[in-house]
Formats: structure tokens, C-alpha cells, sequence
């Protein structure tokens, strides 16, 4: 390895910087926010089983992609997948596997409100995309370090 006086570029600094900031963004997005945006549903669905509705509420669900599905009631509620009860409770999980469909139903004796909160897999293209930018990000500065450190 020849030694070298040079002084770093100024922009090979900041590209290198620019690029840590972008991969952090991505990650952040890749992992934390993409996953609450479902077609068709957003991050979740309120739902309110009441007397108009006759404490009963259906919720078709498509997935593209594995969905996972978290149900919260205030009260008890029996659940019914594809018409075959499957649960009496106020919390249940299930997890949907990509390009199938499926029937939720919620009954109730009384009035009850809760919420349906989704997940969906992010795409190993957005992973690999965003943990590759963080990583040739961080190599490069630390390239940048090590070549053009002070003798």
C-alpha cells in the first residue's frame, strides 16, 4: 500500500453520508411502514357489532402478499372463518398466506366495537435493496477513513 497525503473530497464524504441516510430511510420504510400499507385495508379496521347490523359483521379478506390479521374486541366475540367457528374471545391472530381469500365473521350477543389490525410481508427486493444501500454506504465511508487518514 503507497501512503497518501491527499485530503479527502469533499464529496465522496458526502455521498458516502448521503447514502447512509438514504438506506436509512429505506429501512425504516422496508420494515416499519410498508408493512402497515395493505391494499384495499390500510394498517387496520375498526369494526362496531351493534343492534343495526344484528351484532353480526363480515370482513373479506384478500391477500396479495402473507397478511397477518390481529383481532381486539371490548367484549367476547365468536369468530368464524369461511362460516367454521373458530374462536370465542376477545383477542385472536391469524396469519393469511399470499393470493388466497378468506371470510371473517364476528357475532355477538351484545354490543361490542374492536379493531382489526394488519401486517403484511415486505418484498425480499425492498430488503435486499435497503440493507445493500446501508451496507455500501457504510463500507465507503469507512473506505474514506482509511485511505485518506492522517499521517
Amino acid at each position: 500500500m503507497i501512503p497518501t497525503n491527499r485530503k479527502p473530497s469533499i464529496y465522496l464524504w458526502c455521498t458516502s453520508i448521503f447514502l447512509i441516510f438514504i438506506a436509512s430511510f429505506s429501512i425504516g420504510f422496508t420494515y416499519w411502514m410498508y408493512p402497515t400499507l395493505v391494499p384495499m385495508y390500510g394498517g387496520g379496521e375498526r369494526f362496531n357489532l351493534a343492534e343495526y347490523n344484528n351484532y353480526t359483521e363480515n370482513f373479506p379478506f384478500s391477500a396479495a402478499t402473507n397478511l397477518s390479521i390481529t383481532m381486539e374486541a371490548n367484549d367476547t366475540v365468536q369468530i368464524l372463518i369461511n362460516n367454521e367457528s373458530v374462536f370465542n374471545g376477545t383477542f385472536y391472530q391469524l396469519e393469511i398466506e399470499g393470493n388466497r381469500v378468506i371470510l371473517i365473521t364476528l357475532k355477538s350477543n351484545s354490543p361490542v366495537s374492536g379493531r382489526f389490525t394488519l401486517r403484511q410481508e415486505s418484498p425480499m427486493y425492498m430488503e435486499i435493496f435497503s440493507i445493500g444501500a446501508m451496507l455500501l454506504g457504510v463500507i465507503s465511508l469507512l473506505m474514506n477513513l482509511y485511505f485518506y487518514k492522517k499521517k
